[in-house]
């Protein structure tokens, strides 16, 4: 039996789009299981399709690759780098602040999503210098503001 899709797990579509499993539904009427799903980039929207069809894989416009092994285990999809790595342990914003200027001419919309989310900041989609000056923004009042608590 394939393995059915579990919240939080993230999966990838044909065109290396990355989609998080909310939750698997019950369609109202008809009984169908459904796979609720969100966008992990752009338009973060919020999407729901038949279980079969997302399992089916190569017919589906919207094919997901789940990042599991044949042990059912989920495998890294590619490591991060180790700046973000830092980046998610720092105990400051002015670490972080200092670990994003240097990522800066690397940096990608994953490596965004997981910093914001990892800061509990929202960065809008729009193209990458956008993004990444959305975050630096966020992160400079949160230093603020947590230099005001320090004092």
């Amino acid at each position: 039996m394939k393995h059915i899709p579990q919240p939080q797990e993230i999966y990838r579509n044909g065109k290396k789009e990355s989609f998080e499993i909310i939750s698997i539904a019950e369609h109202l009427k008809t009984g169908e299981m459904l796979v609720v799903f969100q966008a992990m980039a752009g338009n973060y929207k919020i999407y729901a399709g038949p279980l079969s069809l997302f399992m089916e894989g190569e017919e589906q416009e919207y094919r997901q690759e789940m990042q599991i092994g044949t042990e059912g285990k989920i495998e890294e999809e590619l490591p991060l780098d180790p700046l973000v790595l830092e980046f998610l342990d720092a105990d400051t914003c002015a670490e972080r602040l200092n670990l994003l200027e240097a990522l800066h001419h690397r940096l990608t919309d994953d490596m965004v999503n997981v910093m914001a989310i990892a800061t509990d900041i929202e960065v809008k989609p729009g193209n990458i210098e956008e993004r990444f000056e959305e975050l630096k923004s966020c992160l400079k009042k949160l230093e603020h503001f947590e230099c005001s608590r320090l004092r």
